[in-house]
């Protein structure tokens, strides 16, 4: 497996200001087959795993990397129990998937691998307008949480 690749969108992250935390996105590389991480500055906020995964839905800022949350998407609830996460995403998750099986596995650990960035979380379990979800797209079985996989 390859390590992730990380870049630094923010030239002055040596002095990041007090109300803000950086964070690690991760977007698909442009061929869909890897992920890459992308650093961000978001406010510091109570609801710190909600406003990174928002900013993972807005997409990437790096011309060479690809949004993998389909459009239209909306976060609907996050909280994060025994160090699993539960995200529940609107039902344009699926919907609006663009489907295949690299851009599923794009979609599905773009999410966990931002997540996990976080110590306090070491899984990812997926929800569908509150209820678990088999599959995103057909080719990965997204029932159960699951642990960061660098691809």
């Amino acid at each position: 497996m390859k390590k992730a690749k990380t870049s630094n969108n923010n030239a002055a992250s040596d002095t990041i200001p007090a109300n803000q935390v950086e964070v690690v996105l991760y977007f698909s590389d442009e061929q869909a087959q890897n992920l890459t991480g992308e650093k961000r500055l978001v406010s510091m906020t109570d609801g710190l795993a909600r406003e990174t995964i928002n900013q993972l839905i807005k997409g990437p800022a790096k011309e060479d990397s690809n949004a993998t949350i389909p459009a239209g998407t909306r976060l609907l609830d996050i909280s994060v129990i025994d160090n699993v996460a539960t995200v529940d995403f609107s039902k344009e998750l699926i919907d609006n998937h663009t489907g295949g099986s690299a851009g599923e596995q794009m979609t599905v650990y773009s999410v966990v691998n931002t997540l996990t960035e976080f110590s306090t979380i070491t899984k990812v379990l997926f929800l569908v307008e509150g209820q678990k979800v088999d599959t995103l797209a057909g080719h990965m079985d997204i029932s159960r949480s699951l642990e960061r996989r660098d691809i």
